[in-house]
C-alpha cells in the first residue's frame, strides 16, 4: 500500500526568543492510503497542532508534509487553498454549518463553489444521503436539528466531495454517546466502502478505538504508536493504559 501522507522532521515553536514553547519537535511518520489513524496525548502535547499542520491550516517552522505526491510546505497559498478544497476535507467539534441554509444546501456548499454541474451534485447528494442516512433530514433548516445530527450533516459536507483525506478535530467531543457511536460508524464505513484516508484528533478512548492505529504524542514528540488487531474491545484496552502511561485522556465513554 502506499503511503499518500509523509511526515517528515515536523517542529513547531509558539511564542518568541524569549519566552518560546515547543508544540512540536522533530515529528516524522507515513500514513498509507485507506488508514484510519487517530492522535492522542495529553492536553498541550501538540496533537491539535500536529493536525493543523497537517491539513494546512498551518504551517511548520522546519519540516515538510507531502500528501498525495504534493508537498504542500512548499506551495503558495492559493495552491494550498485549491489543494485543499479539491482534495481534502473537514469535520470540526463545532459543525461550523451555516444556519440560514437546509441540510441538504449545507451538504452540497463545497460542490457549489467548485461549479460542479447539477446532475453530479445531485447524484452525489444522493449517494451521500444513502451512506449516512440523511435523506429524511435534508429539507430541515440547522436550527432543527440534535447535535448528533448536526454533526453527520458536517460530515456529510466533509465526505461530498470524495476527500483523498479526511481530517476529524475531536469529531464526537460535543455528542452523547448514541449519537457519538453513529457518527463513528459512519467513519468506519466511508473509511472502509470508499478507502477514505481517516486522521482524527481525540482525548477520547472510546472515539479512538475505531481507529486502526494510534500515534500517541506527549512534549511534541512522538511517544509510542500501537495497532488493532480487529478486536475493538482488546484495541480500547489497549489504549487506556497507553493513556494511563503516557498520563491524560477522558475515560467518560468506556
Amino acid at each position: 500500500m502506499m503511503n499518500i501522507i509523509t511526515v517528515s522532521q515536523i517542529s513547531k515553536k509558539y511564542g518568541n526568543l524569549l519566552n518560546s514553547t515547543k508544540a512540536l519537535n522533530g515529528v516524522s511518520f507515513n500514513i498509507e492510503k485507506g488508514d484510519f489513524v487517530g492522535i492522542m496525548g495529553p492536553s498541550g502535547s501538540g496533537k491539535t497542532t500536529l493536525l493543523n499542520i497537517i491539513s494546512s491550516a498551518m504551517k511548520p517552522d522546519v519540516g515538510e508534509i507531502i500528501i498525495d505526491g504534493k508537498e504542500l510546505t512548499r506551495m503558495k497559498e492559493n495552491e494550498v487553498a485549491n489543494f485543499r478544497k479539491n482534495h481534502l476535507g473537514f469535520i470540526f467539534q463545532d459543525f461550523n454549518l451555516l444556519e440560514s441554509l437546509t441540510v441538504e444546501e449545507n451538504i452540497i456548499l463545497p460542490l457549489t463553489f467548485s461549479k460542479f454541474k447539477k446532475v453530479e451534485i445531485t447524484k452525489r447528494l444522493q449517494y451521500i444521503n444513502k451512506i449516512l442516512g440523511l435523506t429524511p433530514l435534508n429539507k430541515r433548516r440547522i436550527d432543527e436539528l440534535s447535535g448528533g445530527q448536526k454533526q453527520l450533516v458536517a460530515c456529510a459536507r466533509a465526505i461530498i466531495n470524495k476527500p483523498e483525506v479526511l481530517f476529524a478535530d475531536e469529531p464526537t467531543g460535543s455528542l452523547d454517546s448514541k449519537s457519538a457511536t453513529q457518527l463513528l460508524n459512519y467513519l468506519e464505513k466511508i473509511n472502509t466502502q470508499e478507502q477514505t484516508t481517516i486522521l482524527m484528533a481525540t482525548h477520547d478512548a472510546f472515539t479512538a478505538s475505531y481507529c486502526k492505529r494510534i500515534i500517541f504524542i506527549k512534549d511534541g514528540k512522538i511517544f509510542a504508536k500501537i495497532n488493532t488487531n480487529g478486536d475493538r474491545k482488546e484495541f480500547f484496552e489497549k489504549i487506556i493504559n497507553m493513556q494511563r502511561t503516557i498520563g491524560g485522556g477522558d475515560f467518560f465513554n468506556a
